[in-house]
């Protein structure tokens, strides 16, 4: 009969430790999945702040776009009274 209580006392042993081990897990798992969806919404912010700025940069290079082409009508219209200036 002692070998069979020993027997049961070191099954209910292993079993304890595999109990332990298995919510060490589970916790460890959380935490991952919490670290996970903290870096996601970090990524996401940083994401949607670099599409804001982009957009800016976009927005601010038509208007330079369209600067420049209004001075090159302006430039060329100046040109061309100079020219007729010069001619009268």
């Amino acid at each position: 009969m002692i070998p069979r209580r020993r027997d049961s006392e070191m099954i209910d042993t292993h079993l304890d430790d595999l109990q332990s081990e298995m919510e060490a897990g589970s916790r460890t798992i959380a935490d991952i999945f919490d670290r996970a969806k903290a870096l996601r919404e970090t990524l996401l912010a940083q994401h949607l702040e670099q599409a804001a700025i982009a957009g800016k940069f976009v927005a601010r290079m038509r208007e330079l776009r369209s600067s420049v082409q209004q001075q090159k009508a302006t430039l060329s219209q100046l040109r061309q009274e100079l020219r007729d200036q010069r001619r009268t």
